[in-house]
C-alpha cells in the first residue's frame, strides 16, 4: 500500500505515512462470498456496499404477495408492476383469461426474487 500524498511505501495495518504523516485511509477489504455460483468478490470500488440477501427468503415472500420478494431485493418498481398485473389478473379472471395472468405473475415474481437475490448487488 502507498501513501496518498507522498507516494510512500506504508505498512497495510498503518494509521499514519511514516513519510509525511497523512492519515491514512485503508481501502482493503475482505471477500465477500456470493450466492452467485459461490465466486467471491476479491476487492469490490471503494464506497460501494455489497449486499447479499437470502434467496429462500425473497421466493417466499413472493409466494405469500407477489411483487415483495421484488421489494426485499431493493427493485421496488418492479414489485409494485408485478402486484398490480396480478390484482388486473384477477379483476380479468370474470372474463377466463385472468387465470393466465394470476398464474403465470405468481410464478414469475417467485422465480425472479430468487434469482435477483442470488447475485450481489454492489450499491
Amino acid at each position: 500500500m502507498n501513501c496518498t500524498n507522498c507516494g510512500a511505501a506504508v505498512g497495510v495495518d498503518s494509521k499514519f505515512c511514516d513519510s509525511c504523516g497523512t492519515a491514512l485511509v485503508s481501502h482493503a477489504r475482505t471477500p465477500v462470498q456470493s450466492y452467485a455460483g459461490g465466486a467471491a468478490i476479491a476487492n469490490p470500488a471503494p464506497g460501494n456496499i455489497v449486499v447479499v440477501r437470502n434467496p429462500g427468503l425473497a421466493l417466499l415472500l413472493s409466494f405469500f404477495f407477489p411483487g415483495a420478494g421484488q421489494v426485499y431485493n431493493g427493485e421496488v418498481g418492479k414489485g409494485i408492476a408485478m402486484f398490480a398485473g396480478y390484482v388486473v389478473s384477477w379483476v380479468l379472471i370474470i372474463v377466463l383469461i385472468g387465470w393466465f395472468g394470476v398464474v403465470g405473475i405468481w410464478l414469475w415474481s417467485m422465480i425472479d426474487a430468487y434469482q435477483n437475490s442470488k447475485t450481489t448487488v454492489a450499491a
